[in-house]
């Protein structure tokens, strides 16, 4: 698989995932920092379960909003983000974004950050899983790959 240099528009698996679980070989010619080559390890990223992607709650703001996946190891992050808007082309609204350990497997938004949000029906949350690994590289201070993706949902706040 060779992944072009501007990564713009890549997918990397047949089957409709950005990147899938698996071993792989990553090899450069050279330059600066030189020559280089090392595996990556890709374990299966945590996976949204509730609210399903295509559902559209309602979260009664007071109460919070719980969000549940499945997978995910301790350490890893996923950020959850939610945008709603007083208009529909998002100029005027709140937003609020929350990086949670992976390995919790739920995250309850708290009341006070959704009293704070507009209750409107123009609404776009994400939930989106990090994998992020550091490069095995001689020669350099730091290098590391950063894999994610994102499912939204549409959720409603009363």
């Amino acid at each position: 698989m060779n992944v072009p240099s501007n990564f713009d528009n890549t997918v990397l698996s047949a089957n409709g995932t950005f990147i899938a679980p698996g071993t792989f070989t990553i090899t450069g010619s050279g330059g600066d920092p030189g020559p280089f080559s090392f595996q990556l390890n890709v374990t299966a990223p945590p996976v949204l379960s509730s609210p399903a992607n295509a559902a559209k709650p309602t979260f009664t703001r007071a109460n919070g909003a719980t969000i549940t996946w499945t997978g995910g190891a301790s350490g890893k992050l996923i950020r959850l983000r939610g945008d709603n808007a007083l208009d529909p082309n998002f100029n005027t609204g709140a937003s609020f974004e929350c990086l949670v350990d992976a390995g919790a497997g739920s995250f309850t938004v708290p009341p006070a950050i959704l009293l704070a949000m507009p209750a409107t029906p123009v609404t776009i949350w994400t939930f989106q899983p990090y994998v992020g690994l550091n490069l095995p590289l001689t020669g350099v201070s730091a290098g590391s790959v950063l894999l994610r993706y994102l499912t939204s949902f549409f959720p409603t706040l009363q």
